[in-house]
């Protein structure tokens, strides 16, 4: 098995995966550690205004998660990847299982 694999903290993984998924996010910025902000994917946010981003990824109790502030859409980051990339899902759950034996 990968050394690589097994010291990757759960943190330093989904920070990987938001890298790896963040050309698909219009308007992804970091705004800091463990907080990224985008247009939400959802919604589209604002018709009138490009710029606005109201999509969040966020850390809870070292769980990253997705908000959106303006259709309230709330899911993990492994669920975000399942809907929007399914192929970068699919390595997620791989890397997870040969994490796990």
């Amino acid at each position: 098995m990968n050394k690589e694999l097994q010291t990757k903290s759960s943190t330093e993984k989904n920070e990987e995966y938001i890298q790896k998924l963040a050309p698909s996010l219009p308007k992804f910025e970091k705004v800091k550690d463990g907080v990224y902000k985008f247009r939400c994917v959802y919604c589209g946010d604002s018709r009138k205004n490009p710029n606005k981003r109201s999509g969040y990824f966020y850390i809870i109790n070292n769980s990253q998660n997705y908000r959106c502030f303006k259709c309230n859409h709330r899911s993990s980051l492994k669920n975000v990847l399942r809907e929007l990339k399914p192929e970068l899902y699919m390595e997620y759950m791989k890397e997870d299982r040969s994490k796990r034996e």
